[in-house]
């Protein structure tokens, strides 16, 4: 539970910009150069794991202790796995808030819900998950509107053991804002192809992987595929219907999102829109919207992006595998700038939407 405060510290991106280089020169550039030779001693430290596991493995793959080559690389893989994001989280810990200090009211935190699962579910830009995983969250505001942060990877995981099977949800940026329009329905805008969204779940996806990888095995004993699909056409039928109807079931109490026709041909070839209601859904999705729309997925590097408007918010995913808001990193010297630039980048993006999205007027998109 955070608790918002109502004063908050204004500022001005330029002058940000400004203040985060003479941070960086003054206060953050001394840290690093003084944590690279850390940084040296830790990437030594990663390599000779690394080698001496493989020497101890191809010892023991010559001996009677050949079992124990599995052990000797899961605890190598174990502590390299530790020593890169430990040093992550020491980077992080000792440079962020000096960094952050130039944007005003912001806080940084770790491995934390910063959007509560019950906001993610409401804005139905995802699919139902039940494991989350979540790295660097941010709350702060920024011309009067409050923002939420928050890096996360979110799963489904059914079954255990060999029949464990993990269906990916979501893996990117969750961007949260307080609007000063409160909208009465619900609309959405997602990318074409996106079946992680709506709160659906994910029930006829891991059906049919699991499906398939039963019928494995008897590939080698027919013809060809084709005839695979017809004697098991009805099962698969089945496993559909059933699951549609779990679907239904699940989500009979959920607000009704009907797709909407938009003026735009060329965002329709992209994008999906629903809302609960047209009128306000067209409203709310002007063609000037589109247009930024199209161009916001540019600031983080991906394709992928989707927004939501429900009650008095707005929250924008965008999917991307790259790992956001670094500072440091084990593999490239600190006394390079360039980690520094990209991760300015990163942050300026979240004020970039509010100013592109006009979020801090009253009326408008």
């Amino acid at each position: 539970m955070y608790i918002r405060a109502k004063k908050y510290k204004e500022f001005d991106k330029s002058q940000a910009v400004f203040e985060f280089y003479k941070n960086y020169a003054n206060i953050v550039a001394p840290i690093l150069k003084e944590e690279e030779y850390y940084r040296k001693g830790q990437l030594g430290l990663f390599i000779f794991i690394i080698l001496l596991s493989i020497v101890l493995i191809t010892i023991l793959s010559f001996t009677d202790l050949a079992p124990f080559m599995v052990i000797v690389g899961i605890l190598a893989g174990i502590s390299t796995i530790f020593i890169y994001h430990n040093f992550r989280k020491r980077i992080k810990r000792r440079c962020m808030p000096l960094l952050l200090d130039a944007f005003g009211d912001i806080t940084w935190y770790h491995d934390s819900d910063m959007i509560s699962d019950v906001d993610l579910q409401q804005s139905e830009l995802f699919s139902t998950y039940n494991r989350r995983a979540n790295d660097d969250s941010f709350i702060g505001t920024y011309k009067g509107v409050i923002y939420e942060v928050s890096e996360t990877n979110m799963f489904f995981e059914s079954g255990s053991g060999r029949r464990k099977m993990v269906w990916p949800v979501f893996d990117g940026v969750v961007i949260s804002f307080d609007s000063n329009k409160l909208v009465k329905n619900k609309t959405i805008i997602t990318t074409k192809g996106d079946v992680n969204v709506r709160n659906a779940h994910p029930f006829v996806w891991l059906l049919l992987i699991g499906f398939a990888i039963q019928m494995l095995p008897f590939l080698t004993s027919i013809s060809s595929l084709l005839d695979l699909i017809v004697s098991v056409w009805p099962y698969l039928l089945i496993i559909v219907v059933v699951a549609f109807v779990f679907n239904a079931t699940k989500s009979r109490n959920s607000e009704v999102l009907n797709e909407i026709k938009l003026e735009d041909p060329e965002f329709e070839k992209r994008y999906k829109a629903y809302s609960s209601d047209e009128i306000e859904g067209r409203y709310l999705i002007t063609p000037t919207f589109m247009e930024r729309f199209r161009t916001l997925h540019t600031s983080f590097g991906t394709n992928k992006a989707k927004c939501s408007f429900y009650g008095d918010r707005v929250m924008f995913a965008i999917s991307t595998r790259k790992n956001l808001f670094e500072i440091g990193d084990l593999f490239t010297p600190l006394t390079n700038p360039k980690q520094i630039n990209t991760f300015l980048s990163e942050i300026s993006a979240i004020f970039d939407l509010i100013d592109y999205f006009k979020l801090d007027e009253k009326t408008g998109v």
